[in-house]
């Protein structure tokens, strides 16, 4: 039951924005399982492209996932209607509460704090005039039960609203505790809140037991927006870094683990914390001048016990955004800050890591990626998992020189020495920024312009602000997959037959990256899908000289490999291309990878030698057209592909075969030329 404090109370606004949440969600699934059918599920069900038994149960298995995320949509959208008529209600009854009180205010009529008592006022009226008396005094009375029966329908129908909706939402397995209890639990979360901060407060100066409560509350409760916002708030910007800080020099050594261990977790934990606070689609969140506080402190130096040693208050945030998923808007407006504020000053962070005493800290208590100076690895991570706002930020080609070009990365190692082929940890997450800003590459211009630029940078001479075609070893694994999802762009930059001085830069990194086995799988074999997919698709036209020029393009970095190793390497690009054509999410890129339903994936690895080959009647031929699509070699799959060109109309297999062979070996030339070699070349 709902009762009079609780209305009065009440913020159906959330109801509200829940039900957007809500809407939103649903939208995006079914944006997402459209894409799917088109893309994929319809496809696969032509008999040009899969054909048999095996078809057939995919086609079945396709039909349940399409039918089984119609059924959720639906119910996602049920959800939110549900919220919307609850929010209505609750805001209905609210202003008849409103009104009902205004009314006794305005009467001098008095009501109890919960509610159940409506008292008249005391009224004067003049000796001798009881007949007067007793009329004011019924007048008066019928005010009190009509102010009184206004509050009681206002309570009812707030309950009624609110069962109704709880009863609806029980059937789709949402729950929604009784307002008594989710006061209850808000009551418990905000003293649970209090108490953390308290202990917070006190690190270092904090018992074994005393850690061990925190680390509790954490863990119970990180995540929890209402905690999470009570907690930072009773910290406060700086008091938050300030905790992060202190616990990387309660265990310095790491000589007890256990309590290394319980430190490392609470730094996790508060990174939990500060992401589920600041996020503004929570409906409790700190304010947005709690967050501009915290780029002030940011730049600050920060006392954390230390004599001789202080870290800027960004160093020690960007170790707590190490765990965590961040907002979009938190991204863009700390993030923003932080790398100004880097670009302003350069070689900071190297300039103000522990030396002497303090040598061997490490701010970076929770993961043991590198001793936790540079704050760039922990935005970079943060970036890496939220696609939207990586994409925002390198929409600033600017911030993509900067990252390949210019920036300075600090070594940040945490051993006592450097280990053999280190390389910093914080560029790797910058590539895994830069995959998860292009993810959406195939469908949205801006992380294909991404892509383009990031390559194009890369591939461009030093003398042009460009990298020679090198990619960073730091980078490798990362700029591979990054071509990947782009390969439409990568493809039509070959496409015609005066290919302009741009196409270099793709040459240069095409060579360089397909020295390394697992980049050379992930974009040969992504060259190879579009390659099908555009000569059976309705929409982008097929074009066989193109593909060709990419394998030759990629050929001639693999036979560089494979020379410098003297052929060692050969069975590593064999394995890589093996694995590569059984993982879905780089080949078929941006369609099943997104969509969390079980089986999705395993059918459409299964799926994808099985398309190239549905063309071929008999065994010997899939077994020779499938041995031309692993083999690596790109003269037997190009045959292939010409065999298919030819069956699908696009000319005759002879000319066909016979162009697209001389583009590969015209294509390995052409690398050859673009090459610039480094200096230890």
């Amino acid at each position: 039951m709902v009762s009079f404090d609780q209305l009065r109370k009440a913020k159906p606004e959330l109801f509200s924005e829940t039900a957007k949440s809500w809407s939103h969600c649903a939208a995006k699934l079914d944006d997402e399982a459209g894409h799917l059918t088109s893309q994929v599920f319809r496809p696969m069900q032509r008999p040009d492209v899969w054909a048999g038994p095996a078809a057939q149960a995919a086609a079945k298995h396709c039909g349940n996932v399409e039918q089984a995320t119609t059924d959720a949509v639906d119910e996602m959208r049920q959800v939110a209607g549900v919220l919307r008529t609850l929010s209505e209600e609750i805001t209905s009854a609210q202003r008849e509460l409103h009104s009902a009180l205004d009314a006794a205010r305005r009467s001098n009529v008095t009501v109890s704090s919960d509610g159940s008592k409506v008292t008249a006022p005391e009224i004067p009226v003049p000796a001798g005039q009881s007949d007067l008396a007793a009329q004011r005094q019924k007048e008066m009375q019928g005010v009190v039960d009509n102010i009184a029966k206004l509050i009681k329908d206002a309570v009812d129908r707030a309950t009624k609203a609110d069962q109704a909706a709880a009863q609806q939402l029980r059937k789709w397995g949402v729950a929604m505790p009784d307002a008594d209890t989710q006061a209850a639990n808000d009551a418990k979360l905000g003293a649970q809140a209090k108490r953390a901060a308290e202990l917070a407060k006190k690190a270092p100066i904090l018992s074994k037991a005393e850690l061990k409560e925190l680390d509790d509350l954490l863990k119970q409760n990180s995540g929890n927006p209402l905690f999470a916002t009570a907690f930072l708030n009773d910290l406060g910007p700086q008091g938050a870094l300030r905790f992060g800080g202190v616990l990387s020099t309660m265990d310095p050594y790491g000589g007890d683990k256990q309590r290394t261990a319980l430190l490392g977790d609470l730094q996790r934990q508060m990174g939990t914390a500060l992401a589920a606070g600041t996020d503004p689609a929570n409906h409790q969140h700190v304010p947005d001048a709690w967050v501009k506080q915290l780029e002030a402190a940011g730049k600050q130096k920060m006392d954390i016990g230390l004599r001789d040693y202080q870290p800027y208050g960004y160093q020690i945030l960007g170790n707590l955004m190490r765990s965590g998923h961040y907002s979009t808007s938190f991204l863009k407006d700390v993030g923003g800050d932080l790398y100004g504020f880097e670009k302003s000053h350069p070689g900071i962070w190297q300039q103000n890591s522990p030396t002497g005493l303090n040598g061997h800290l490490h701010l970076n208590i929770s993961d043991g990626n590198g001793a936790g100076n540079d704050p760039m690895y922990g935005l970079m991570r943060a970036m890496a998992d939220n696609p939207e706002a990586s994409r925002q930020f390198f929409s600033d080609h600017g911030k993509i020189d900067y990252f390949l070009t210019q920036r300075r990365w600090p070594l940040d190692f945490s051993e006592p020495a450097m280990p053999k082929n280190y390389q910093p940890p914080a560029m790797g997450m910058f590539g895994g920024a830069l995959e998860s800003a292009t993810a959406n590459a195939a469908t949205d211009p801006a992380s294909a312009e991404i892509a383009r630029h990031t390559i194009e940078t890369i591939g461009k001479p030093i003398d042009s602000g460009g990298l020679d075609g090198h990619i960073p070893d730091g980078l490798r694994g990362h700029i591979g997959n990054v071509v990947a999802n782009d390969i439409k762009d990568v493809h039509d930059e070959f496409v015609g037959g005066n290919l302009d001085g741009n196409t270099n830069n793709y040459r240069r990194v095409l060579t360089d990256l397909a020295k390394d086995p697992n980049d050379y799988a992930a974009v040969y074999t992504a060259e190879q899908l579009h390659a099908h997919t555009t000569m059976h698709g309705p929409k982008t036209p097929f074009n066989l000289d193109a593909t060709a020029r990419v394998l030759g393009t990629l050929d001639y970095g693999r036979e560089e490999a494979l020379t410098e190793a003297g052929g060692k390497v050969d069975d590593q690009y064999n394995k890589s291309l093996e694995r590569y054509h059984k993982v879905t999410n780089l080949v078929v890129g941006n369609v099943a990878g997104r969509i969390p339903v079980p089986g999705v994936g395993e059918l459409l690895s299964g799926g994808i030698d099985s398309a190239f080959k549905s063309a071929h009647h008999n065994s010997a031929e899939a077994m020779s057209a499938q041995a031309a699509i692993s083999s690596g070699k790109s003269d037997d799959y190009i045959r292939f592909l010409a065999g298919e060109a030819a069956r699908n109309g696009y000319g005759s297999l002879d000319q066909l075969n016979s162009d697209a062979q001389l583009q590969i070996s015209q294509a390995r030339d052409a690398a050859r030329d673009a090459e610039i070699k480094s200096p230890n070349q």
